[in-house]
């Protein structure tokens, strides 16, 4: 009976150790300045987006932000994975009207870009997962190290979310575009907007 406890005990601790280690429970994100076209740099943004067609004085002029956000996490919450890839438009939205512009549109990931949204609604019909304990990203929002498996569930580890946004003073007629303002908004009456979901980059 003494060796059965003893093994309890240290099971119990083991279990307690891990769970500590692992970062169960809420996330605590560091803000960071935003990231836009007057530090942006071609070739670092080539290396990520082997594709992409921006001339170093398009980055000048400071349209272009990297988005790069992780979402509010717990284990309770159930709601994981779709909170990083939620927590991407809202960190688009914030940066937009952080450069005093009102509008923006997706660069990339291409798979997303290429739906051209306008909405919130849109958005999450496309990119969010059905499965509230992870399950994939239809949208290629989520960076490769989104997530780390540990023997207690998983947690989330670097930027949740990363994109590449063309932000605009006024709304284009040519270009399909998300209302920053109305994102932000949509995302307070749902009760989704989340605290604080900037990462280092």
């Amino acid at each position: 009976m003494n060796n059965i406890s003893n093994w309890l005990k240290i099971g119990t601790c083991g279990v307690i150790v891990t769970v500590a280690l692992t970062g169960c429970g809420s996330s605590n994100n560091v803000s960071t300045p935003l990231m836009n076209g007057n530090n942006l740099d071609t070739k670092v943004l080539k290396t990520m987006y082997k594709d992409l067609s921006i001339s170093d004085q398009e980055l000048k002029n400071g349209q272009y932000i990297l988005v790069a956000s992780k979402g509010e996490y717990s284990m309770l919450s159930m709601k994981k994975q779709n909170n990083h890839i939620l927590s991407g438009i809202q960190k688009a939205a914030q940066d937009t009207l952080d450069t005093g512009n009102k509008y923006f549109s997706i660069i990339k990931p291409n798979k997303l870009a290429s739906l051209n949204i306008t909405t919130l609604k849109e958005y999450k019909d496309n990119c969010l997962s059905n499965n509230p304990f992870g399950g994939g990203d239809a949208c290629d929002v989520s960076n490769d190290n989104l997530l780390r498996f540990t023997l207690v569930g998983h947690y989330l580890e670097e930027a949740g979310a990363k994109m590449l946004i063309k932000t605009y003073k006024t709304k284009p007629d040519n270009i399909k575009v998300l209302d920053a303002q109305e994102i932000l908004d949509q995302l307070k009456q749902n009760k989704e907007l989340q605290k604080d979901i900037a990462v280092s980059k």
